[in-house]
């Protein structure tokens, strides 16, 4: 993924992880978000950001995971540029518990005075009858 930066503010890029991403139940997964500058080429360094990451029954739903820089769940480093990857590790054990379906999963940046949806996007979570 990659999003844009406009006047100096942090816009909200769609990245859906589709059936064909095949996420599943139980698994380890690393989702990886790399931020670009507004002219969408530029990475966007974000070191020393505190960044959040939930995975949610929907849009307004109830939380089922969430992540943290500060909790060692996100971390970041290089993708294009210097600090410009959110890297979220998703453990087994985060979704072990949950039914096959659609999610909706956002990442934020949670910084005081700085607040800002920076990925947002529906999640699908498959079952492969294997645990």
């Amino acid at each position: 993924l990659r999003m844009g930066r406009e006047d100096k503010e942090l816009m909200a890029a769609e990245f859906n992880i589709t059936a064909s991403d095949n996420w599943f139940i139980g698994e380890d997964k690393t989702i990886n978000v790399d931020v670009d500058q507004s002219d969408g080429s530029t990475p966007q360094t974000m070191t020393g950001w505190a960044l959040t990451w939930e995975l949610k029954d929907s849009a307004t739903g109830v939380v089922r995971v969430t992540k943290t820089t500060s909790g060692g769940g996100v971390t970041i480093s290089n993708g294009g540029g210097a600090d410009d990857r959110a890297s979220v590790a998703v453990l087994d054990t985060d979704t072990e518990a949950l039914a096959p379906g659609t999610f909706f999963h956002q990442l934020r940046r949670t910084d005081a005075g700085n607040e800002v949806v920076l990925a947002f996007g529906n999640a699908v979570l498959k079952d492969s009858g294997v645990r």
